[in-house]
């Protein structure tokens, strides 16, 4: 896994990347089975005391420091549904288009890009299935493929340390440190419904 520092790449490239994949490969990692999420449900829920207010389930990300820690210990785990869950609206939006545009081009096209298959064949879908693909199983077949082809680099940010992190209403960075180098990077965060969801700029990247 690579870091992105800020602004190296616009959110919505950054999601096309990791949803697409690029550059050759060889072999074919085999498909893994789902896991089951260990991180509650990011939603909010009614407050039992003030009917109508929303209020974070137990155990969410409640701070964008705790986003950062739950996604590096799901990234440790192979916890790809919590990766998910950690994620914003927009980039599982982003996610949603991009994985329409798999789907197109692996049932259209006589010979499709040999990443968009081996994502397919990750996650045990045949051509004629691609469109049972959604954002989520894009993003989870992706991360599957960049944890197969390099697991040292896919678990870089596991090896990295919390440093501070910038608030500014909705909105935050976190900034932590790479063990290895000791160089700081930047993840973005915004705050939804009372919980902290990771932007598409993320310290997750396929392989080149």
């Amino acid at each position: 896994m690579r870091l992105l520092r800020a602004g190296v790449l616009p959110a919505v490239v950054a999601v096309v990347v990791l949803a697409s994949g690029c550059g050759p490969f060889s072999g074919r990692p085999q498909p893994v089975e789902p896991q089951q999420s260990g991180y509650e449900e990011l939603e909010t829920q009614a407050a039992l005391d003030e009917p109508g207010k929303m209020v974070p389930r137990a155990g969410a990300a409640t701070s964008p420091r705790l986003a950062y820690e739950m996604f590096r210990e799901a990234i440790r785990s192979r916890d790809f549904e919590t990766c998910w869950r950690l994620l914003s609206r927009d980039t599982h939006d982003a996610y949603e288009r991009n994985a329409a545009d798999l789907k197109m081009r692996v049932l259209n096209s006589p010979t499709p890009p040999p990443q968009d298959l081996e994502i397919l064949h990750i996650l045990g879908l045949s051509r004629k299935e691609a469109d049972k693909l959604t954002g989520k199983t894009a993003m989870i077949g992706s991360f599957r493929r960049a944890a197969v082809r390099d697991p040292e680099g896919f678990e870089l940010i596991t090896r990295t340390d919390f440093d501070h992190e910038n608030l500014y209403r909705d909105r935050a960075t976190v900034h932590f440190t790479v063990r290895d180098t000791r160089q700081v990077e930047q993840m973005r965060l915004v705050r939804e419904g009372g919980v902290w969801r990771i932007e598409a700029a993320t310290p997750v990247k396929t392989l080149p």
